[in-house]
């Protein structure tokens, strides 16, 4: 896990830690794809790797890479949408 500090806009810190996401996360990852009106099919597949931002617990965005060998594809990059534009992403 990593930790960021961000300081937006507002001058309002924001502690934010970075992890893969695990299966459980599947319906806050669809949830936040299908809010930023991303396609949210197959988030779980073999090949895609999630990882999330979260701050207190409650994610704030995701990234999502589909591997194939050693290559990988940047498949979804989400910020909640009233973080936007404020360093989150």
């Amino acid at each position: 896990m990593h930790e960021l500090k961000l300081l937006s806009q507002g001058e309002v810190m924001m502690k934010i830690e970075l992890r893969r996401a695990t299966r459980e996360d599947t319906d806050r990852i669809v949830s936040l794809l299908e809010d930023t009106k991303l396609p949210a099919a197959d988030p779980a597949d073999d090949i895609t790797v999630f990882f999330v931002a979260e701050e207190s617990g409650k994610p704030v965005g995701i990234a999502g890479f589909e591997f194939y060998g050693s290559d990988a594809l940047l498949r979804s990059v989400a910020v909640r949408p009233g973080l936007q534009r404020n360093g989150v992403g």
